[in-house]
């Protein structure tokens, strides 16, 4: 490496990143870490930051994602105003007047000598390579955090919390008394999205060191969250000593609420991508849990 290459890596900023997937008990992972006096998370979960770089996304930036993600910003330049947030004013000026970059990230976070830093950021793991390799070329220390969860029962919570989202959309209205099932405009949104774990576990892991990247599986929070925070611990080299409220319920809904035909939809999208998974040893530390979900298929 090159004297010039070497100077852009950054010796502060982001010390951990927890990627998701979607609705992988992420909330839950950001309140816990929020309590633990050694981490300093960002003020709020999901900052879009790193999706919002110019290309990071395999999506349009006409997408209603972006859309929401800047409705969010612009809600929390408010709260900033209003003096309601725990925001200084560099992080605050970078995150909501600087264009977004690989560069620029680490000045989001406070500069904090006896802390580690990071952030709690679902939808990242779905970045592009490119954006991957140069986050890992400024932040070559980085640790990553991924939730496991059966892809069929994240799609399905995503896109509940979609229809409630919307729930004053004039299809909700017209169903919301004569129908339990999903709008089909909300099936259809989570069916098109490319949600596949191999795809995206892949690029993580061909570029991240092993050593670098933990990945949990969902089902502990509710069976033995003790553990799970056990795992982050060690992983992170740091000490969760407050447990406090260890037993915070995670988001949960009732499989029994999906109807058949989207149920069977979602396993035809995910089924190939699970098989893929294990075929091909990605994370084959989880080839049992990846095979149990086969099983649920």
């Amino acid at each position: 490496m090159t004297k010039s290459e070497s100077t852009r890596r950054k010796s502060y900023g982001p010390k951990f990143l927890v990627i998701g997937p979607h609705k992988t008990g992420t909330t839950w992972l950001f309140h816990q870490l929020q309590l633990q006096e050694v981490i300093q998370t960002t003020p709020f979960k999901e900052y879009h930051y790193l999706s919002r770089i110019p290309g990071a996304m395999e999506i349009s930036p006409s997408k209603s994602f972006f859309e929401w993600a800047n409705n969010t910003i612009t809600a929390r330049k408010k709260l900033f105003y209003q003096g309601k947030t725990k925001m200084g004013i560099r992080e605050a000026l970078v995150y909501f007047y600087q264009k977004p970059s690989i560069k620029r990230y680490a000045n989001i976070f406070p500069k904090h000598q006896n802390k580690i830093v990071g952030e709690v950021a679902p939808e990242t793991y779905m970045i592009q390579e490119k954006t991957i390799r140069e986050l890992y070329h400024y932040y070559p220390s980085l640790k990553i955090i991924i939730g496991l969860r059966n892809p069929i029962w994240s799609d399905a919570s995503l896109a509940q919390m979609i229809n409630r989202l919307a729930a004053t959309s004039t299809e909700y209205s017209q169903n919301k008394n004569q129908d339990k099932s999903l709008p089909k405009a909300v099936k259809s949104m989570v069916l098109s999205m490319n949600t596949l774990l191999d795809h995206h576990l892949e690029k993580w892991l061909s570029i991240f060191p092993e050593n670098q990247v933990h990945a949990y599986d969902f089902t502990m929070i509710a069976d033995n969250p003790n553990t799970l925070l056990n795992e982050l611990s060690f992983f992170l080299d740091v000490d969760f000593s407050n447990r406090s409220e260890l037993q915070t319920k995670v988001n949960t809904f009732a499989y029994s609420t999906i109807h058949n035909d989207f149920k069977n939809q979602l396993i035809e999208k995910h089924r190939n991508s699970v098989e893929k998974l294990i075929q091909q040893g990605i994370l084959p530390n989880h080839s049992a849990l990846f095979t149990s979900w086969l099983e649920e298929m």
